[in-house]
């Protein structure tokens, strides 16, 4: 399992303490802020106060223990990554501790402090050497080659599903070529929202994203924490379903139409999501098609097969009504 699954575990330890809930983003930025509240600090990090646009990516992974600063107390931002450090940092949040083994896995990667992130991220297959067999750590990356090793590195291949139409007619940069190899994941780290935007320039009516210019390490941490909630979010969404699903299945004859409805709002709300979030994030996942299997799934093993339960005429999540009015129109 990716280590950024578990991200909302503590997130959820943390609701007691807050007084006030929301999206998985919230609950996870009120997670930071108690974090520094009971460390007694305002920031970790000197070069990242709170009015730093990356500070609650760089502060979570900082206090999870799953990326680093300097020596002097600073996490220098807008420096670009090499080779190197990137691996340090996707490593540090998806390997759980594996990569302590690894060593000596190219010609200029033997035993060096980053040996191990490096050769533990050949090894599965999230990075490959140069025509020359080296690795060359020291290079500093480019934003196409980091988004797709951060993807490689932190998602399974059911959690990225093929765009949909929709998606697929989102309005790329001018500077994108549909047709180079990094094109897939750079579109869907943009569909997904994954990608900090900072250095982005608009002309007109079009705007260039640069993805062969260097990947900074605000930019990197930033991609890290958004798909940690993007995990958070499909996971918890899929939870949430099959559990209101199997209120619906194991009272729907006992209790009326009104009850029901009720029964499963309070479902969403005891854990943490309103009828209009939920109604929403139906409308976000529909064409997801390994999520929607996995719901079905789990739903058929927690509470019996529900094939002839109209799903989208009965519960209140996934009522096109309903559906559109959560998501805003």
């Amino acid at each position: 399992m990716k280590k950024k699954a578990i991200i909302f575990l503590l997130a959820l330890f943390l609701v007691p303490f807050v007084a006030k809930a929301g999206t998985v983003e919230d609950i996870l930025k009120q997670g930071v802020d108690k974090m520094l509240e009971m460390a007694g600090k305002d920031q970790l990090i000197s070069d990242i106060p709170k009015s730093h646009p990356n500070f609650y990516a760089i502060t979570w992974l900082i206090g999870d223990g799953d990326i680093t600063g300097y020596p002097d107390g600073t996490f220098k931002p807008d420096n670009p990554i090499n080779r190197a450090e990137l691996m340090k940092m996707v490593t540090g949040t998806a390997a759980d501790g594996q990569e302590q083994k690894y060593s000596n896995c190219f010609p200029d990667v033997k035993d060096e402090w980053y040996a191990k992130y490096i050769c533990y991220g050949k090894e599965q297959g999230w990075v490959k050497g140069y025509p020359d067999s080296t690795f060359k750590p020291a290079n500093n990356v480019n934003r196409a080659e980091a988004i797709k090793i951060i993807i490689s590195s932190s998602l399974t291949q059911d959690q990225i599903p093929n765009p949909t139409p929709a998606q697929m007619a989102l309005q790329m940069p001018s500077d994108f070529d549909p047709n180079a190899w990094y094109a897939g994941f750079l579109r869907f780290a943009m569909v997904k929202e994954l990608l900090d935007g900072q250095h982005v320039t608009v002309k007109g009516d079009t705007y260039q994203y640069y993805p062969a210019g260097n990947m900074t390490r605000k930019e990197v941490a930033e991609m890290l924490w958004r798909i940690g909630i993007y995990i958070s979010e499909r996971d918890k969404y899929a939870e949430v379903m099959v559990a209101a699903t199997c209120y619906w299945v194991q009272n729907q004859a006992t209790l009326s139409k009104d009850e029901l409805n009720q029964g499963v709002v309070k479902v969403f709300t005891d854990n943490l999501f309103t009828e209009e979030e939920m109604n929403s994030l139906t409308v976000k996942y529909q064409d997801d098609t390994a999520l929607q299997a996995k719901i079905q799934s789990d739903t058929n093993t927690q509470c019996g097969s529900t094939q002839t339960l109209p799903m989208t005429q009965e519960l209140p999540v996934g009522d096109p009504e309903g559906a559109t009015q959560g998501s805003g129109g």
